[in-house]
């Protein structure tokens, strides 16, 4: 069974022996993550608040992983498409969306590897033109917003004043 430990599968607990509690707590992570993808952390996080023992835990992480259902490394590009594309978001907020999701560090610096400032600045430009489009041009609200989104202030400051400059030439 998953390699569970002889002391392990002796263990028992208040509601049934420590095979009836892995198969509910595999259960409840398969739920966990047929909703949306997750990270290793948050399905950790998920079984220790509804009261696994750590060991049942790591068997569970280790067979979800064995199977492809958890990959912190597949997690970060799926996460980091999905901030770079319809709705964009700069480096900062991605990074710290990553680190609450529990991801790595060196995993989140990876993939985060692939956004350059020049890319960084197509996204802002994209949304400047469409909140120009939606609201007209309000320095401050537009500077708030991208800030929000986690641009650089250096990026924002740029991408502001070269717009004003083309609005006005």
């Amino acid at each position: 069974m998953w390699g569970l430990s002889a002391r392990l599968v002796r263990r028992r607990n208040k509601s049934g022996s420590a095979e009836e509690e892995f198969a509910r707590a595999k259960e409840t992570a398969l739920r966990y993550i047929s909703y949306r993808p997750r990270t290793v952390w948050e399905v950790v996080k998920k079984l220790t608040q509804k009261g696994y023992h750590q060991d049942i835990i790591s068997h569970i992480v280790l067979f979800l992983k064995e199977y492809g259902f958890l990959d912190d490394q597949e997690f970060a590009e799926m996460w980091l498409r999905s901030r770079t594309g319809e709705k964009p978001c700069g480096r900062v907020r991605i990074y710290h969306e990553m680190m609450r999701k529990g991801i790595d560090r060196e995993i989140i610096e990876e993939s985060l590897s692939i956004i350059t400032p020049e890319k960084e600045e197509t996204m802002a430009r994209l949304l400047v033109e469409r909140k120009y489009h939606k609201t007209g041009f309000d320095y401050k609200k537009i500077e708030g917003f991208l800030l929000r989104r986690g641009f650089e202030q250096n990026i924002v400051r740029k991408i502001l004043d070269e717009f004003l400059q083309e609005s006005h030439a």
